[in-house]
């Protein structure tokens, strides 16, 4: 059976979100990678998965970078009074660096996930 693609978790940033809905997304996100035993970049180099699927992690890694870039920006100007950002930015940066798969000698799983 077939789950939707993540992308559909992914809202648009344009106007910037609420770091709240970000940070729900990011939840998703993650839990629609959440693998036991190999990343998702795992599958794309072993053939595993379809085009579609390709482009799926292609437009979940633009969209964390894009968090990334926001986060940051809203860091610097001292606008996280809550928090928020500074969790969704770590989240997002996990989240990357999972999808980006083995990088050196050690290999990262897709973890599930559980915000702080």
């Amino acid at each position: 059976m077939r789950h939707a693609p993540p992308s559909i978790y992914l809202p648009g940033l344009v106007p910037v979100p609420l770091p709240s809905a970000i940070l729900d997304s990011l939840s998703c996100l993650a839990a629609a990678y959440a693998a036991p035993s190999k990343s998702v970049a795992d599958g794309i180099e072993n053939g595993d998965d379809e085009t579609g699927d390709a482009f799926e992690l292609g437009f979940a890694r633009g969209w964390l970078e894009k968090v990334l870039a926001l986060g940051s920006r809203a860091l610097a100007r001292g606008m996280d009074e809550t928090g928020e950002w500074e969790r969704a930015v770590d989240e997002a940066a996990r989240l990357l660096a999972d999808l980006s798969g083995p990088s050196g000698a050690s290999r990262a799983a897709v973890p599930r996930s559980t915000l702080r």
